[in-house]
């Protein structure tokens, strides 16, 4: 049976098929998940919605039907918009290559169905009591924003739905009260000098000794207190750096004239300016900064997002003395699994993307662009390896298929694009940072050693 022909007895079936011919030869990766093709042609689709059919002749078992909201507009429209055509790519060069394949073999097409948020809560909340109750869902995956995911724990916990934290850790998350949700990443929040979200930076200047004195400047908001504080600790861990100024702002604060002036009025003087705030609104303190005359020698920010150094470059201001943490970058080892088929995949997605946007309202989807692209990749690297464990026969029901896969993704050990991965008894990953600085504007990989590709520049 052709897979056109079952996939339309499968569940979860996609208003919209994108057909393509495939021709395949059956390779079984080094992850034993994906199949090795040579594409005869293609075509996609832009809806929010959409499944590729192939003409694999293989098997075939139930579909596997992935479901997130994805900002298009709001605050967080510029670090996620073009995640919906990274979603699309990945589901078509699945797709196209045969499905993802389980235990015994069986072979399993994806749907990813995507839905706007607006960067609201409210919204998101009610998608994903959708996406779990009416639509279908056996894995879902979580939007930007620790305070969203929070909101979602008891939906997935309800439903029985399995829950991927992509940019959504935080400590209370991990407390054993709900056993339905995993991430990737390390516990960030932690004060730990080798997991916190900063650890990697305070490593460097533990190791420089450049820098006498630091000054923080945080959102008071879930994902960046985690930061703001584990960075505290970290600071008052590093020989000879002292923290002179430290202040959570309200939810929201586009404009910094007090902090700034507090900041110029001391003496002396902050070396590094380390800014918990998402990308786009810590870009315009550093534009404020600057028209006011303040310099310090170097800005830390946890983010970027993808208007940041765009803005800043039309700003007139140098991105030269920024830092920041990544969780991938493309420094890291191209041997480690699955890192051409992500260079593959963005190129995809962008492609689409310019398809889709002709007014050019989403920035280039690639890695530069969105700071944790890396995050969804290695989210779909899980998804593709709880498949490969589960036997064919936890396919025959949603609710069978459901709890089988929440099971593998908590127990979970093998090799993403950012290197080994463990899923920890807890839920949470492994997968930590590594500090980049823009550098004559191109942003390089600076630590750990093992990873880095220049060399740290400070005064």
């Amino acid at each position: 049976m052709k897979v056109s022909e079952n996939f339309g007895k499968t569940r979860a079936i996609s208003t919209v098929v994108v057909a393509v011919i495939v021709i395949v030869i059956i390779i079984v990766a080094a992850a034993g998940v994906y199949l090795a093709t040579s594409n005869s042609g293609s075509s996609t689709s832009s809806s929010s919605s959409s499944t590729a059919s192939s003409s694999v002749s293989a098997s075939m078992g139930a579909n596997v039907t992935v479901a997130m909201t994805v900002s298009q507009s709001g605050q967080y429209g510029p670090l996620d918009a073009g995640y919906l055509y990274f979603n699309e790519a990945w589901q078509a060069w699945v797709n196209q290559n045969g499905g993802l394949v389980d235990q015994n073999g069986e072979h399993h097409l994806v749907k990813v169905i995507t839905a706007d948020d607006a960067s609201s809560v409210t919204t998101a909340d009610s998608e994903y009591h959708q996406f779990a109750e009416n639509q279908g869902a056996n894995v879902l995956v979580s939007p930007y924003s620790a305070d969203t995911g929070l909101t979602l724990q008891p939906i997935a916990q309800t439903d029985k739905v399995p829950l991927i934290m992509a940019e959504a850790s935080t400590a209370t998350m991990w407390n054993g009260t709900y056993n339905w949700q995993t991430t990737d990443m390390v516990p960030y929040w932690s004060d730990n000098t080798t997991t916190a979200w900063s650890a990697s930076y305070f490593q460097m200047l533990n190791a420089t000794h450049w820098a006498k004195n630091i000054a923080f400047i945080g959102w008071d908001i879930t994902w960046a207190i985690d930061d703001y504080n584990s960075g505290l600790w970290l600071a008052n861990h590093t020989t000879g750096l002292t923290v002179d100024y430290q202040q959570l702002l309200t939810p929201g604060t586009t404009t910094f004239p007090e902090q700034i002036n507090a900041l110029k009025a001391l003496n002396p003087q902050p070396d590094i300016v380390y800014c918990a705030i998402f990308g786009p609104v810590c870009a315009l303190l550093i534009q404020q900064a600057n028209a006011a005359g303040f310099h310090p020698k170097q800005w830390h920010t946890i983010e970027w997002g993808a208007s940041f150094a765009s803005s800043l470059k039309t700003a007139g201001i140098s991105t030269d003395n920024i830092t920041t943490e990544v969780f991938w970058t493309p420094s890291f080892p191209s041997a480690n699994s699955g890192t051409s088929t992500f260079l593959q995949i963005m190129s995809n997605a962008n492609q689409l993307a310019k398809q889709a946007n002709s007014t050019g309202n989403v920035a280039p989807v690639n890695w530069y662009n969105y700071q944790n692209i890396e995050l969804r990749m290695i989210i779909f690297q899980m998804i593709a390896q709880a498949v490969l464990n589960v036997p064919s026969a936890n396919f025959s029901t949603t609710t069978s298929e459901n709890s089988a896969l929440n099971y593998a993704l908590h127990h979970e050990n093998f090799q993403t694009i950012a290197g080994q991965l463990t899923i920890e008894p807890q839920g949470y990953g492994t997968i930590g940072l590594a500090t980049v600085q823009w550098q004559h504007g191109n942003i390089e990989t600076v630590y750990p050693p093992s990873v880095a590709n220049a060399t740290y520049a400070h005064p």
